[in-house]
């Protein structure tokens, strides 16, 4: 089953492109399993590393979607 761990937009803030080569987002997400027992209120640091040929691949999918739709 999908779960969702992370339920708000991306802002500046959680992008870092300074190197010129990648683009870091980063997230703060919760718990992927939930405690049977109690409620788990953990909060887990995600980094997702993208280099510029992923997100010229992004941006032609996105593209793609908007000439489509």
């Amino acid at each position: 089953m999908p779960k969702r761990i992370f339920e708000s937009e991306l802002t500046s803030s959680d992008f870092d492109g300074a190197n010129g080569r990648e683009v870091i987002i980063s997230v703060t997400a919760g718990p992927i399993y939930q405690k049977a027992r109690y409620q788990d209120r953990s909060q887990y640091r995600y980094d997702i590393v993208l280099t510029a040929k992923e997100i010229a691949a992004i941006a032609g999918a996105m593209n793609y979607v908007a000439s489509a739709g």
